[in-house]
């Protein structure tokens, strides 16, 4: 996937998140941060790395709670975007 192809499945899987979970303060603001991110042009792959660490804290504050499948999709896309960049920090 190109930058603009990753952007995109992102933020469609933000409004998804969005459109489809009832948030807490916390989550809301993991995606909108997220969304500002990706919209002043942070690379993917950074906005991926880090929706990657603050849903992980996420999940640890909500152990033993069902997740929305719309916030593992979102998580699951993430590791995928982060991972190909394992090892090459463009944004660094």
């Amino acid at each position: 996937m190109s930058k603009e192809e990753d952007k995109t499945k992102m933020l469609d899987a933000i409004k998804l998140v969005h459109q489809n979970v009832k948030l807490d303060d916390y989550l809301e603001s993991i995606l909108v941060t997220a969304v500002k991110q990706l919209k002043k042009d942070d690379l993917p792959s950074y906005v991926a790395t880090m929706l990657i660490y603050r849903l992980s804290y996420y999940f640890m504050r909500h152990v033993g709670t069902k997740q929305s499948e719309y916030i593992d999709r979102l998580y699951k896309l993430a590791n995928k975007i982060a991972s190909k960049y394992k090892g090459n920090f463009p944004y660094l």
